[in-house]
């Protein structure tokens, strides 16, 4: 249910889950299946995350299992741009390109959260701090920090929300909670001595995969395409087409079918943690992009921008394991391994990978449950693309049907850890990954 607009002092829940994304909706309906009370948090009005707000809305990268299934097959049946479903649509695995309008993916969303009594749903939510508090380890050097809960922005001049729950789950996609909890937080390259990354530079820096604008183009009024030469930079997308559209373009032009998603304008960012840096990238993007948009719409046209620039890359928060390039190349198998990939390095010009033929080499790999536990805390899981990895595999498990598996194996973690009256390290794989529908004993193991 939603709770957007009734006002509280305080709340519990058995799991507080912050960032209602790709990554947040499967953990919130994989607690609530699993019997957890859930409160989902969504700083903006409406639910969804990048293909609501950032228009990354083509599936992309595999595999494509469990909830975020059910998702894209609800869209097929539901928000097929020519309003035909694909019979058989196989998770979108039929060798074309697939992707909806934001309205669709939002729609889905509330249709699958509606049907869950155990989650309230709560928009326009700022999280702002924790509640913690540290116990000490016996024979360990540090203490370990315990998450009881968030603080939510309230009205102006009144105290923070408190939201407790024995679990919270950070699904923001940018590893803030992590970084407020005290974790161990990286930004940017990995030197070869921080994980022992050959193909990793001796130095750090901060430089980041770069943020793109996407937009829409939708016809209005009946004409020709474009020509290709008039238009500049970024690529686009025709739905059920074996290609991009920018990369088939006389297939594109013969279609003429009237609606497109574009890569619109890629740039740097100073600082993906910054919002107001942010804002500076999502206004020369905008610059960018203004040719382009003046040439769809003289043919009839009119652009939609997205509301945010898409982020690629932004905090990784180091757990007790850290996923290498080395598990890509190896295509390990963990014997806790709660999620699959199947995607290679896409670092977008970030990291030198091209010149070394990598994609070649690397073979699908599982991603363990470990990595989604920030060392030295308890109380808090990380899912999405900021769990504990180098910049090299950040690369890969970044895209939606992954980051929603490792989301939904964080959910029913938590619902597990909850029933069990356990700490999240004491979860019995077994049981998680059979909820997964993992079966251990037929990975590849390494």
């Amino acid at each position: 249910m939603s709770g957007s607009n009734i006002r509280f002092e305080s709340l519990e829940a058995d799991v507080i889950v912050v960032g209602a994304g790709p990554s947040g909706v499967p953990a919130a309906l994989a607690a609530a299946r699993n019997g957890a009370k859930v409160i989902l948090l969504e700083e903006d009005a409406v639910p969804g995350g990048a293909p609501v707000d950032m228009y990354v809305a083509m599936i992309c990268g595999g595999p494509r299992r469990g909830i975020y299934s059910e998702i894209i097959n609800y869209l097929n049946e539901n928000h097929t741009l020519d309003r035909q479903p694909i019979i058989p649509f196989n998770n979108g695995e039929d060798g074309c390109n697939h992707w909806y309008l934001p309205y669709a993916y939002a729609d889905a969303i509330m249709h699958f959260i509606n049907q869950e009594p155990n989650i309230t749903l709560i928009t326009n939510a700022k999280v702002v701090g924790l509640i913690t508090a540290n116990d000490e380890i016996t024979g360990a050097e540090n203490s370990l920090t315990t998450v009881a809960g968030v603080l939510v922005e309230n009205s102006p001049g009144t105290q923070p929300l408190e939201i407790r729950a024995k679990v919270t789950i950070d699904a923001t996609g940018t590893g803030i909670l992590g970084e407020m909890a005290g974790c161990d937080v990286r930004y940017g390259a990995d030197t070869k001595a921080d994980f022992g990354e050959e193909f990793a530079p001796e130095e750090k820096d901060n430089v980041v995969m770069p943020c793109t604008l996407m937009y829409i183009t939708q016809r209005l009024q009946a004409g020709p395409m474009p020509d290709k030469d008039e238009l500049k930079r970024g690529g686009f997308v025709e739905d059920k087409l074996n290609r991009w559209a920018s990369a088939a373009y006389d297939q594109a032009l013969q279609n003429n079918r009237g609606i497109y998603l574009h890569w619109g304008a890629t740039v740097a960012c100073e600082d993906t943690r910054d919002s107001i840096a942010l804002g500076k990238a999502y206004l020369q993007a905008l610059e960018m992009i203004k040719h382009n948009a003046r040439v769809w719409y003289n043919h009839g046209f009119t652009v939609h921008i997205a509301p945010k620039i898409g982020v690629r890359e932004c905090r990784r928060v180091i757990g007790d394991y850290v996923l290498t390039i080395y598990d890509m190349l190896d295509g390990t198998y963990h014997h806790d391994t709660i999620a699959l990939s199947s995607y290679g390095l896409d670092t977008w010009g970030s990291t030198k990978v091209g010149d070394k033929e990598l994609n070649k080499l690397v073979k699908p790999y599982g991603i363990p449950y470990r990595a989604l536990i920030p060392k030295n805390t308890e109380g808090l899981l990380i899912a999405g693309k900021s769990i504990s990895g180098s910049r090299f595999v950040c690369s890969s498990y970044r895209v939606q049907p992954i980051v929603a598996q490792i989301g939904e194996a964080a959910g029913a973690a938590a619902a597990l850890a909850v029933k069990a009256g356990q700490g999240l390290r004491s979860v019995n794989i077994t049981k998680l990954q059979s909820i997964l529908n993992i079966d251990e004993s037929q990975l590849p193991r390494k």
